[in-house]
């Protein structure tokens, strides 16, 4: 490569023989530098070409002038030195028969000449005899391949190597559209690294003489890239869109002649950003998407030019379509979305444009499951803050509780861009583990009862359905069993105990309900009048697994919890009247490699009939309020958790079943087996919408209780229920010292048990029961309860605990939905058994369907899987949108069959990767105060951005023409970048681990903030910079949003800035590619 390097610039410049210091003149600004180095090879060729040939005329020149100076003048230019050609273009022009033909002609006569005979000799040494040399170039030969030093490229903190195209790439732009799929970061990259597998193919020039070798496209797109050539959304996501567009319009730049200036630039650049500006870009994506590749084909086959009007209607067109398609008010209430999913979880920026519905929503609920919420869902949403339903976080007050969030920020180490794991965008982090901030807003630790009184949950107001319910009165010849089996009321729990507890407790009017439902059955909705019977035949997957379903019924009739076989006429009889027989579905969950599955027989009570509406259809989910205290609420209980916590799991067993049914709403839960029979049930099923709500009544009812004994704090989750202890005296240790144990040298809260040893305890403590004391390596730990005492405070009320799940004592490391929380240490993490069954869903999946089509079911099941494992891997909800809007173009349809895009398979890569980590955890701290000092930020695309920080105040001031530099950026970007140069203002002025509120007009970039994550490619990755800022310097800012009126900041929009001794100095750096479009004035 020496060689070849030295023959390249033969010629081209005599700086050595001329003066050192003078001034460049082809390298002679930084703009002239970048300039250079972002033309294509060609352009450098021809670029070459023409400077070595002035060069020799200057030359000349000069020695003419040397040999005759009065005849001759000295020439007026001085020789200019080459353009910089890298490594690993002279390696193409080496190795790639095909550039090298192309640019032959722009190559210095020696330097082709000694790659046509090493050429030579290589073919003639390959068909030789001789095996010594066949095998190795001479010696000459391989002198040409000795590598030139490189130029390196100084390393800048978020950004990410630059993306460049395979000359051979722009070569094949002459013969054949490119694809906009084909121009994704992650396609780009694989043609760089498949490129010397792949054959060219022979094609004539469109416009000129001869044929050549290109790249075969079409093919490339199929077999390399995975496009189908009749997928209209050429394989990209929206954010992918977005990413694409931009290396498109660059490409277009640097493969004519005319650059920005040429024709089919300036289509593509009014084109696509025609569809990116619109404020509903992204809702609509999955709608426009396929005009958008309409009228871009035009251009390309009839040279259609960008035409205003005509993109105008075409966007009026979607939208009248998408308004079309739009939901109808229906007098059916349809339910809810589940809420037994964490109230924590996130919904799934390169910056780029969104608008405040377009970051990790949309309402088309036909492709995207993440909807905007009407103003009836907006007071039943969640508060940013506390987690609560009914108000938002900017509308939280006192009375609401302690204000609290969650965020984790990990990826095996280092930050990167959600679309790319191959190039990191921020600094690292020095750790392995994630932080959730989390905790009281207190800093300080809280006492034991401020601990104990923090904790405790809110009650629910439940509804009374006494009124509504239609009662069936008895036929006229109804037999004793038929009255038998109808009003029967099956529940393991006693009414009168609960009724006693209560009053005891004075808890009476926090479950006014509940001992009359226990006694004579839950409501299970508005259920209607019925005028015939209705039934719907069982799932396939029950013939499937007869023995599950046939097990399932045996065990349930033996438990008395279902009536029956019973033919038709029967179970009439015994409901008084028509039934509803819902089909029954046989779900299969794969437990790990090694284990039998599990089989869940369900039934499908949110099926459709076909002309009568589902029994979920009849459920108000606002009827049936729950109280699920998730992983998120667990997490403000260990972060303010003082030494010596300890936690015991419990579990109720057959948790909905334990849950009687109100006679009169009987017929709606009625079966059928393989056999044609019919079966009543008398209990709560798993699926019915009001299970969870009526079957949490009583086990929030047996809470109360407990916490009104001091038992606690206590979360509980379905059947779940986590009862912890704090100890109510606590011994140092005179010597610290490590507890006997398996393994000494771990700390005592990592073992499995902690043997009382009478040896080692103080002699105020021997006469104790062991159960009441724990330690670790600096204290003894004294508690008022152990499991048995704290069992026993409940055990009146008859309540069926699992034998074999939950913990047998009170334990320092404890499994509670699904999760390990190490009490002491205060780490959650998967339990190896679960990251195992995880890990193997995900490899099975990849297995099965990397290359053939998957039904909705396997990606619905995955999905779910991977929706809770984000709790621990948080940056993991970046990875879900691809399955979410994937699952969507299933439209409902469990016997389609569909290929998994690619994006979505390289997403379950990455999780394939994360799960392999046997050693991930997520660390949980406790946050500061919330402090208010007056930060206010605004932005505006027609202006710029304003900062207002304790009085002080900044502007950054854009360009005219930011948008060219920046194509596909909107107003929520921009107000996503004011945070960014906010946080930077803060840690200049020195702010360190304070959590800070900061005002915002943009409901978008709050959201966002508040996700950690946004489906906006250039939103993501300033969040994802500002995180990385986060971390480091512990400054915690909590985002609300103030009407544009109030908003401070707003007036520096408007010129109206404060004083000139108010202005906060900028001493710091904006981000590199923020450069050139803002300014700080």
């Amino acid at each position: 490569m020496e060689l070849f390097s030295k023959y390249l610039r033969k010629g081209l410049s005599k700086k050595s023989e001329e003066d050192a210091n003078r001034q460049p003149v082809t390298h002679n600004s930084d703009a002239r530098k970048a300039y250079f180095r972002g033309l294509s090879l060609g352009k450098k060729l021809e670029t070459n070409f023409n400077i070595r040939k002035n060069n020799e005329e200057i030359r000349e020149k000069q020695l003419l002038h040397d040999e005759n100076p009065t005849q001759n003048p000295a020439p007026l230019q001085r020789t200019a030195s080459p353009v910089s050609i890298t490594e690993s273009e002279l390696d193409t022009l080496v190795t790639s028969p095909t550039v090298f033909g192309r640019y032959k002609h722009w190559l210095p006569d020696e330097f082709v000449a000694k790659i046509e005979k090493m050429r030579s000799e290589k073919k003639g040494s390959a068909e030789g005899d001789g095996g010594d040399k066949s095998e190795k170039l001479s010696t000459k030969t391989v002198g040409m391949f000795k590598k030139v030093d490189v130029v390196e490229v100084e390393w800048q903190e978020g950004i990410n190597a630059p993306i460049t195209f395979p000359e051979e790439l722009k070569f094949a732009a002459n013969f054949i559209p490119i694809p906009l799929g084909v121009f994704s970061n992650v396609n780009i990259r694989k043609l760089w690294a498949e490129q010397k597998s792949i054959t060219p193919k022979k094609r004539l020039h469109p416009t000129q003489p001869g044929t050549h070798y290109v790249w075969d496209i079409e093919d490339i797109a199929s077999r390399i890239l995975l496009i189908n050539k009749d997928d209209i959304f050429e394989g990209l996501s929206y954010s992918k869109f977005l990413e694409a567009s931009f290396n498109f319009l660059r490409f277009a730049e640097e493969t004519n002649e005319l650059g920005k200036e040429s024709r089919e630039y300036q289509f593509i650049r009014g084109h696509l950003q025609f569809f990116i500006d619109k404020e509903n870009a992204e809702e609509l994506y999955y709608k426009w998407k396929k005009e958008e590749k309409t009228l871009r084909e035009d251009w390309y086959s009839h040279k259609v030019a960008f035409n205003p009007s005509r993109y105008a209607l075409v966007w009026n067109r979607v939208e009248t379509l998408h308004e079309a398609a739009l939901p109808v008010n229906s007098p059916i209430s349809h339910p809810t979305p589940s809420a037994h999913c964490p109230e924590h979880k996130k919904t799934s920026s390169h910056r780029g444009v969104s608008q405040p519905d377009s970051v990790g929503s949309s309402s088309n609920s036909r492709h995207h499951p993440f909807r905007n919420g009407s103003a009836e869902a907006a007071s039943r949403s969640h508060c940013l803050g506390c987690g609560e339903r009914g108000h938002q976080l900017w509308q939280h007050t006192s009375k609401h509780g302690s204000i609290v969030k969650v965020g984790a920020f990990i990826r095996d180490g280092n930050l990167y861009h959600p679309d790319d794991t191959v190039k990191p965008i921020c600094v690292t982090f020095n750790t392995s583990a994630s932080v959730l901030f989390d905790g009281s807003a207190d800093p300080s630790h809280p006492t034991p009862k401020e601990f104990f009184e923090f904790s405790k949950p809110h009650p629910l107001n439940y509804h009374d359905f006494s009124s509504s319910i239609h009662h069936r009165p008895l036929l006229p010849d109804s037999t004793e069993e038929e009255i038998s089996i109808s009003s029967r009321i099956v529940t393991p729990y006693s009414a009168k105990d609960f009724a006693e507890e209560l009053a005891t407790h004075n808890l009476p009017s926090r479950y006014p309900l509940l001992v009359t439902n226990l006694t004579q059955g839950f409501p299970i909705g508005n259920m209607p009048l019925l005028t015939k019977s209705i039934i719907e035949p069982n799932h396939a997957s029950v013939d499937r697994h007869f023995h599950a379903v046939e097990k399932y019924l045996s065990e349930e009739l033996a438990a008395g919890r279902m009536s029956g076989p019973f033919s038709l006429e029967k179970v009439e009889r015994i409901c008084r009247g028509p039934v509803v027989v819902s089909p029954l579905i046989v779900a299969v969950q794969e437990q790990g490699p090694g284990l039998p599955a599990k089989y869940r027989v369900c039934r499908n009570l949110s099926r459709t009939f076909p002309d009568h509406p589902s029994v979920n259809d009849f459920i108000n989910k606002e009827d049936f309020p729950t109280r699920f205290d998730s992983a998120s609420r667990m997490v403000q209980i260990v972060a303010a958790a003082p030494p010596g916590f300890q936690g015991c799991m419990v579990d109720i067993e057959k948790f909905h079943r334990t849950c009687p049914v109100l006679p009169d709403h009987k017929p709606f839960l009625v079966v059928q087996g393989r056999d044609g029979k019919f079966y009543l049930d008398h209990c709560h099923p798993f699926g019915l919408a009001s299970a969870s709500s009526n079957s949490g009544m009583i086990a929030n009812a047996m809470v109360d209780i407990w916490l009104a004994l001091n038992t606690g704090p206590i979360s509980k989750y379905e059947d779940d229920i986590h009862c912890g202890r704090q100890p109510t005296q606590t011994i140092p240790k005179t010597t610290p010292s490590v507890p006997l144990g398996p393994l000494s040298s771990q700390p005592a809260y990592s073992l499995p048990s902690l043997t009382h040893n009478t040896a080692r305890v103080p002699t105020e403590l021997q006469s104790l029961p062991p159960t009441l004391i724990a330690e670790d390596n600096l204290n003894y730990y004294v508690y008022d309860y152990d499991k048995q005492i704290m069992m026993d405070r409940v055990q009146c009320l008859r309540t069926p605990w699992h034998l074999l799940k939950g913990d047998s004592s009170f334990v320092w490391i404890s499994v509670f939905i699904g999760f390990l929380w190490d009490l002491p240490r205060k780490w959650v993490s998967l339990p190896e058994e679960k990251r195992l069954k995880y890990l193997h869903r995900v490899c099975s999946f990849i297995d099965a369907f990397s290359l053939y089509p998957c039904l909705l079911e396997d990606v619905e099941q995955l999905h779910g899987t991977l929706c809770h494992v984000s709790f621990v891997h948080q940056d993991g909800q970046s990875r879900l949108p691809s399955m979410s809007n994937f699952m969507m173009t299933f439209e409902g349809n469990q016997g389609k069959s569909l290929h998994s895009p690619k994006g979505m398979i390289k997403d379950l890569i990455w999780w394939q990767e994360q799960l392999s980590n046997p050693h991930f955890y997520c660390q949980l701290q406790l946050l500061p105060s919330l402090k208010d000092i007056g930060i206010y930020i605004d932005a505006s695309t027609d202006w710029g951005i304003g900062v207002i920080i304790d009085s002080e105040w900044a502007a950054f001031c854009l360009v005219s023409n930011w948008k060219s530099l920046l194509p596909g950026q909107g107003i929520c970007w921009l107000e996503t970048i004011a945070v960014e140069l906010m946080l930077l203002f803060l840690m200049q002025k020195g702010y360190q681990n304070v959590r800070l509120l900061v005002c915002s007009d943009n409901q978008g970039t709050i959201g966002a903030f508040a996700k950690a994550h946004s489906a906006h490619v250039g939103i993501n990755l300033s969040i994802c910079c500002m995180f990385e800022t986060l971390n480091t310097s512990s400054i915690i800012p909590e985002l609300i949003y103030v009407n544009t009126k109030d908003n401070l900041a707003d007036p520096i929009l408007c010129r109206l800035a404060g004083p000139q001794d108010s202005k906060l100095p900028c001493k710091f750096d904006l981000p590199l590619e923020l450069q050139p479009i803002l300014a700080y004035v």
